[in-house]
């Protein structure tokens, strides 16, 4: 019965499907708002509320449908935590936010999250039914998707998966049947439902805006284009991240090496744990950028790298998408079909051999996260191995 919900976590199976009781009953109360003619359409609204990473393979979507729809305005209903990077995609016009409570991961109490996800879903609302939408396309695939805020904007053609909750709401549903897709092939079936060719997908490029600054951050910081490593810290999920230690041996491995090494991160967390990196390793050829860069700035960095070294992080996503020589450090519990840097053929996935691998639950581990036992040697064999 909550199988076609996308979590791991029972109860949110359950409240998905409460939800599309709810629904079900506001839709009969209500009526469809069906329009099946619209098919592109002059005003294409598009939605992801989860995470940077998950938001730039949504972008790199969004360059396909602009292709194919040039003259169509399309806007964008995102997190608050990916606004700078939505607002630096040229393919973008507008900009909404809905900060849900279940994707916050602010510092704060249950109930501030649920009131400025509540704020939030309204100012959103009024603001979205004010615009005319004629598509909706929804490209979260979990818990919440944007189905409702669709329908009480009355927009007219609503596309999106049904194992977020409140698929009923879509006009064009999309059931979540194979979990072996990459996210990125996940997104991509709901523009492929108006009639955009997909078969370039490896390729897309989401269309991050350069201004001069940018364009000269290279210089600025004396850096050599393709004569550098990025090496990222930072994940989205603490518990995805390699150990400090382990990241000072890795650089002390690259000593005698005449390579430039950068390494980028955002927060305080990952100021912290970036500036122990640098004052405990012996290699003095280190920089870093930790809270430095603007996102523009971030991706400018990555795509001139000669080597990019990282666990699961939008920063890898960003590698992954320029073809840049990588190796990507990944938790076990990661399903990595799903979620490894897309059509990279220049990247090596590193894993432990653990019997939990892929479990896709984190947050549930018994074994203090020992699939993040990678050791340095791996690590430092695989960027020989890349490298040459």
């Amino acid at each position: 019965m909550f199988s076609q919900y996308n979590s791991s976590f029972l109860l949110i199976r359950i409240y998905c499907f409460c939800l599309d009781i709810v629904f079900s009953i506001i839709k009969n109360l209500l009526g469809e708002k069906i329009d099946g003619t619209a098919n592109g359409g002059h005003k294409i609204l598009v939605s992801n509320v989860a995470h940077l990473g998950d938001v730039l393979y949504s972008l790199r979507v969004v360059a396909l449908l602009k292709e194919k729809y040039p003259s169509a305005d399309i806007d964008f209903l995102c997190g608050s935590w990916s606004l700078p990077l939505v607002k630096s995609c040229s393919d973008i016009n507008n900009v909404y936010v809905v900060d849900h409570w279940k994707l916050n991961r602010k510092n704060m109490c249950v109930v501030k999250k649920l009131f400025i996800s509540f704020y939030t879903w309204i100012n959103a609302l009024i603001a979205i039914k004010r615009q005319h939408y004629d598509v909706g396309i929804d490209f979260f695939i979990m818990y919440p998707s944007m189905s409702d805020i669709f329908y009480f904007a009355d927009i007219k053609k609503r596309i999106g998966y049904t194992s977020g909750g409140g698929g009923v709401l879509f006009t064009d549903k999309i059931y979540f049947t194979d979990p072996g897709r990459h996210i990125i092939e996940l997104n991509a079936e709901c523009v492929r439902l108006l009639g955009v060719d997909i078969s370039s997908l490896g390729y897309s490029v989401a269309n991050v805006v350069s201004d001069k600054k940018t364009a000269n951050i290279l210089e600025h910081f004396g850096l050599a284009r393709k004569n550098f490593y990025v090496f990222h810290y930072g994940s989205g999920e603490p518990k995805r991240e390699w150990s400090t230690e382990r990241w000072v041996a890795l650089l002390d491995s690259l000593n005698n090496e005449n390579t430039v090494v950068v390494m980028t991160g955002a927060g305080a967390r990952e100021y912290a744990a970036i500036d122990y990196i640098v004052s405990h390793t012996k290699n003095k050829k280190v920089l870093s950028l930790c809270d430095v860069l603007s996102i523009s700035e971030l991706f400018m960095i990555i795509k001139n790298a000669q080597l990019f070294v990282g666990c699961e992080s939008f920063a890898g996503h960003i590698a992954g998408m320029y073809k840049i020589n990588q190796v990507s450090i990944m938790h076990g519990a990661t399903k990595q079909v799903v979620w490894q840097p897309y059509s990279n053929s220049n990247c090596v996935v590193l894993r432990a051999n653990v019997d939990c691998l892929e479990c896709q639950a984190p947050r549930k581990c018994k074994y203090n996260h020992k699939c993040m036992n990678i050791e340095v040697e791996a690590v430092y064999n695989a960027i020989v191995n890349v490298d040459k």
